[in-house]
């Protein structure tokens, strides 16, 4: 099954277990309240998904510890979003070829195409990802990627069957659509303008911390400080990242 086929089938089974998930959640007696406190949890999540997909596996700009390694790789298997080798060639493609055909994910496609994963097919030529087959842990992860999220969720169902039921909702389905809008929206959307900087508001509806400097991210993708080109431009991610994790200069 190809690539783009298999986002296709994970988009829709997720949607459907999201649904069931909220219904048994529901008609097994879920309070609102214990769903807020399983929100929170998956919340972070994501967030320290987001850092493991695209500050650390496709720009390198961290250097993380063994301790901070398995937190990184638990919230990439627990999120689930996308295999970290698919993630790592379609995103230096999308820095490559940005906004062509090249690009995977361009606004040119549409958000519903981009939402359920009908992407272009990835211009991999003259992109090297030689520094992921070094990395035997992000490997080991990007071969067992689904047989570990299941497990995941084997850990999850012990630890509180909630936790399942509604991790489809919210963390896997939430996450997704909150990178495509995120990457949407910060390309310009149906005007199709090209990478921009948001505002920073947009920090607390779309929760990916420094992330809303897009633009400067697409000039200077080497600088891990999204925040440097101009004073009134500010990277909180970047601004907590080095206190907790080395920066790759």
């Amino acid at each position: 099954m190809k690539i783009i086929h298999q986002q296709i089938f994970k988009f829709i089974l997720t949607c459907i277990l999201a649904v069931a998930g909220i219904i048994a959640y529901v008609m097994l007696g879920g309070t609102l309240f214990k769903a807020l406190c399983i929100y929170l949890v998956f919340a972070i999540t994501s967030k320290i998904a987001n850092v493991a997909y695209h500050r650390w596996l496709a720009h390198n700009y961290i250097e993380p510890g063994k301790f901070g390694k398995i937190i990184l790789l638990y919230a990439i298997v627990a999120s689930a979003l996308v295999k970290p080798g698919n993630y790592i060639i379609g995103h230096r493609a999308h820095h490559r070829y940005p906004d062509s055909d090249k690009d995977p994910h361009p606004p040119s496609i549409g958000l519903w195409n981009a939402l359920i994963g009908n992407f272009n097919n990835p211009d991999s030529s003259g992109i090297s990802i030689r520094d992921v087959y070094r990395k035997k842990e992000i490997m080991f992860v990007h071969n067992y990627f689904y047989k570990l999220h299941a497990l995941t969720l084997i850990a999850f169902w012990f630890i509180d069957t909630d936790f399942v039921l509604l991790s489809f909702a919210l963390l896997n389905l939430r996450f997704l659509i909150g990178v495509t809008i995120f990457n949407y929206i910060s390309h310009g959307g149906a005007k199709q303008l090209g990478a921009q900087n948001l505002p920073t508001w947009t920090n607390y509806i779309l929760g990916y911390a420094g992330e809303q400097l897009h633009k400067n991210h697409h000039d200077h993708p080497s600088d891990a400080n999204f925040g440097r080109t101009s004073t009134f431009n500010f990277d909180i991610g970047y601004q907590l990242l080095k206190h907790v994790v080395k920066i790759r200069k």
